[in-house]
């Protein structure tokens, strides 16, 4: 199966999932977790769904990308841990190696947003080295982007200057993932 059809086969299994939750009233709770650098993490996903609810046309628009070509592809990162980030890394690399991916591509988007951004400080480099060297040469060779969310970077006490020079910065990660998903029409890979 090719990789397009099967990444629009997982954005309308995603769809149908939102749609079921949404016609359901499932509400997400915040959850306090330790997290992979020790310390308390509450979950961003709010107690209310009204922040992030999808309207109507939100849905026909997400349904009607899910049938359309994709412009672009954006990293799902469920956990927000290193091992996550690594996985999504570890499975751009075998798109570019197998040819899924070209240079002429657009690079596929990385949006980080959680406690995962701390895996590109400089101090952070000799425990997460693995990680960081295969972000670089796969930024390097234009298979992905790498962004970060500069208001957690704010809520850990840290400005873009501890990032390394290929991972940029945007004010707020979640409207950056859904101005990609809705207006650019990336689907998740």
């Amino acid at each position: 199966m090719s990789l397009k059809i099967r990444i629009v086969a997982s954005a309308a299994l995603f769809l149908v999932l939102v749609l079921i939750s949404v016609l359901m009233g499932y509400q997400f709770n915040s959850v306090s977790q330790k997290d992979d650098y020790g310390s308390d993490q509450h979950s961003d996903i709010p107690a209310s769904s009204d922040q992030y609810a999808i309207s109507g046309n939100q849905l026909a628009q997400l349904t009607q990308n899910a049938l359309e070509p994709a412009n672009g592809y954006l990293a799902r990162i469920f956990l927000n841990s290193p091992d996550d980030v690594k996985s999504a890394l570890l499975r751009a690399e075998e798109l570019y190696q197998r040819g899924d991916v070209s240079v002429g591509d657009e690079p596929l988007a990385f949006v980080l947003h959680g406690p995962e951004v701390q895996i590109f400080f400089k101090d952070n480099y000799s425990k997460y080295s693995s990680i960081v060297d295969l972000a670089a040469k796969l930024s390097a060779f234009k298979v992905v982007d790498i962004k970060v969310c500069k208001t957690r970077l704010g809520v850990l006490g840290q400005s873009d200057e501890v990032l390394p020079p290929f991972v940029e910065t945007v004010p707020f990660g979640p409207v950056e993932v859904e101005r990609l998903l809705m207006e650019e029409q990336y689907v998740y890979f």
